[in-house]
């Protein structure tokens, strides 16, 4: 079972759970920073951990560095950057 989606209707069309309106990207971000899985858990008790692997199998299949994907148009514009 596919447990990402990607659908425009929900978040802008951005990768999350199925049936959630969590993104992949949030969930591999706490990961990066220090959460434990179980942490992330804690935190959206409506996931299983075969949804955090899949959040990170997606993540890790992405071609963009992770550092070019942390930034949005809003921080960059207000760090004074343009795109």
């Amino acid at each position: 079972m596919n447990r990402v989606e990607s659908n425009i209707d929900i978040c802008s069309g951005k990768p999350v759970i199925v049936g959630t309106r969590i993104l992949v990207r949030n969930i591999a971000s706490m990961l990066t920073s220090g959460y434990s899985v179980e942490d992330v858990l804690k935190a959206h008790p409506e996931l299983t951990s075969e949804d955090v692997k899949a959040a990170l199998d997606y993540d890790a299949a992405r071609s963009e560095p992770p550092a070019r994907r942390s930034w949005d148009r809003k921080d960059l514009y207000r760090r004074g950057r343009s795109i």
